[in-house]
């Protein structure tokens, strides 16, 4: 059965059983929900007073009406730097925000204009509102000087000021870890940031980011407070700050679609996502696309599924298209594709997200830790037939905890340390890509979902008396051979009891369809038409004659280039009630019958919850949920 982990995974010291059971070199796997180890919680869902104006993260909108603050940037040279340091400041997380002690990280921009201004944009980490703020260097060159009082953002008419601040903050005999003893040092008019070679330094600061619990800690450094009120402080500071030059480029990342022969597959296998509620398991779905080239190249586009849609990525900042280039063999059975390739780049943090061969262990709680697996530099797909099939993974997301699994992976890369990688949770294994026909064949027959929709009949069911009905079917996208097909050339019908062709109304599937029409495309997501099933109204009401007396029909095409190729027209009876073969027999004389549990397996007579497929002696075949 699938596994779904929803885990919501602290990063916490393990205990010395657990941690001999870890294997040197595994990493706990951090959720977005996960607090850095690096960070120290002073106070955990921080509720903003509304009376207060503090500037909240979560819901803040900078005014970009004032004349008084800069939001666009000034003329000059540009520069980005990364920032390092300690801070105190709202961690904006998925629920509530917290309040911590931690390192400074992302970037800061200073623009050096002609004239010996100096701007520096979002001055105080945490406060980022966007404005920029203006200083000037000094005399020979050695430093930058920002004035204090210089507004970074308006909120109700009241501003909020650069400051020169210090806190303490301590234990639980201290308010539930909130900060206390705030106080603005109006001694201080300046913050001075000295230029040492490709860094700038904030001088004047005090604080220890190892210090505060369970002793008191003091804070001094750059705050920002409100001018109606300097209790009404915002909780970030900064201190030890150090802004440092960029030193290299981009991670390399290919966004178009290079040139060559473009294959379509059906993804199938299992893969791991880590979303905003934790990891989970489940099996891969939706399409993979090759470009086979000229000169021997292969390109493969979104290698790692990711979330409901595989174009979709779960970090921030990050959503275009990559492609990652592999290799032909020369007997073309196998494509090879090299590890730390670019599945996309974060321009805002710097961070790369590169492929990888991942090891994970799920121990018996759960948790999950990880290794990459450096050693690993390419990694293969087979070409069998019609399938692409990719090697050097392994596992079962169906067996019983502790497990381990080995799979294609995408890790975030950080360029600034040393390029340190971490695995972000994205992987897939037991990877088998089957090759999407697109030439005119015969689409396998329809037939009933087996699907039992949320306590609903999988059925049609002609007796809501409201004059609404449903039809939940299932439309198998291969051929009669098997194999996939494409699903934006499929279509269906649906018949009537006398053999004739059904038509939907523009006017009844208002929010579906713009005119009236006899065929349905297959991935049309509308409210009353979707791939698995096709509701009618009125089929019952007063006044109006029944749709569907005794059967329904459905039949499936697929057209490609003009050719259409079509499915048996299926029937299935039509009963209100729950009901036996006897009573499905009385208009046709029964050849066989076949039961099915819900899971799709034959069984040998009918138990429990099953699905009974009746065949009779004119080869038409009608199927029924049973209850035994």
């Amino acid at each position: 059965m699938k596994k779904l982990l929803l885990l919501l995974i602290a990063v916490v010291a393990l205990g010395e059983a657990a941690a001999d059971e870890i294997p040197a070199g595994f990493r706990p796997l951090e959720t977005p929900t996960t607090v850095r180890p690096d960070y120290q919680v002073i106070a955990d869902g921080v509720k903003i007073p509304d009376e207060l104006k503090f500037f909240n993260p979560k819901n803040s909108t900078p005014s970009r009406s004032s004349e008084i603050i800069f939001y666009n940037q000034p003329e000059g040279e540009l520069k980005t730097y990364y920032r390092s340091g300690g801070a105190m400041f709202f961690l904006n997380l998925f629920v509530d925000i917290q309040l911590v002690i931690g390192p400074q990280d992302g970037k800061a921009y200073v623009v050096y204009g002609d004239d010996g201004k100096v701007y520096l944009r979002n001055p105080v980490y945490g406060l980022e509102t966007g404005a920029w703020v203006e200083g000037r260097l000094s005399e020979d060159g050695t430093q930058i000087i920002v004035p204090m009082g210089q507004t970074i953002y308006e909120q109700d008419g009241y501003t909020l000021d650069l400051c020169w601040a210090s806190t303490e903050y301590g234990g639980p005999d201290y308010y539930n870890y909130y900060p206390i003893d705030f106080t603005v040092d109006d001694s201080i008019d300046e913050a001075v940031y000295t230029i040492d070679g490709d860094c700038l330094i904030l001088e004047n600061t005090a604080g220890d980011l190892e210090a505060g619990f369970p002793d008191n800690a003091t804070i001094y450094g750059l705050s920002a407070v409100w001018s109606n009120d300097i209790t009404h402080w915002n909780m970030c500071i900064d201190f030890g700050s150090v802004y440092t030059e960029r030193p290299f480029d981009p991670w390399p990342v290919i966004e178009a679609q290079p040139e060559g022969e473009l294959v379509d597959y059906l993804r199938s296998g299992e893969y791991l996502l880590n979303g905003v509620y934790g990891p989970s398991m489940d099996v891969q779905f939706g399409k993979a696309y090759c470009v086979f080239g000229d000169d021997g190249k292969v390109y493969i586009m979104d290698p790692i599924i990711c979330g409901d849609y595989q174009r979709y990525r779960p970090h921030p900042n990050v959503s275009t298209v990559c492609w990652v280039e592999g290799t032909l063999s020369e007997d073309g059975t196998t494509v090879t594709v090299p590890m730390g390739q670019g599945l996309g780049w974060d321009e805002e943090n710097d961070v790369a997200y590169v492929l990888a061969n991942v090891t994970i262990l799920v121990d018996e709680d759960g948790q999950i830790y990880y290794h990459i697996n450096e050693d690993v530099t390419e990694m293969t797909y087979t070409i069998d037939g019609n399938k692409l099939i990719l090697n050097g993974t392994d596992g079962d997301m169906n067996a019983e905890w502790p497990m381990q699994i080995t799979g294609l992976a995408e890790c975030r890369m950080y360029p600034r340390y040393d390029y340190e990688k971490a695995f972000t949770g994205n992987m897939e294994w037991n990877t088998v890509w089957h090759k999407i026909v697109r030439t005119p064949v015969v689409p396998a027959n329809p037939s009933l979902d087996p699907a039992d929709l949320y306590g609903q009949d999988a059925w049609y069911d002609c007796g809501n008396e409201s004059g609404g009905s449903q039809f939940n079917h299932y439309i198998k996208l291969e051929d009669v051979d098997g194999n996939p097909i494409d699903e934006q050339y499929v279509t269906y019908s649906i018949f009537t009891d006398d053999d004739q062709l059904f038509t939907f109304e523009a006017d009844t599937y208002l929010y579906d369809l713009t005119e009236d029409v006899t065929e349905i495309p297959y991935n049309t997501q509308g409210k009353a038409l979707m791939p698995r099933y096709t509701k009618f109204y009125r089929t019952n009401a007063e006044g109006y004659d029944p749709f569907f007396n005794w059967r329904i029909g459905i039949q499936v095409y697929y057209t490609v280039e003009g050719v259409r190729k079509a499915s048996n027209i299926v029937y299935y009876e039509v009963f209100d009630h729950d009901t036996n073969v006897n009573e499905v027999a009385e208009c046709k004389t029964v050849v066989g019958v076949k039961y099915y549990n819900m899971a799709g397996q034959e069984m040998r007579e009918a138990n429990g919850i099953c699905i009974a497929v009746i065949t009779y002696t004119d080869g038409s075949t009608s199927t029924i949920k049973l209850m035994k």
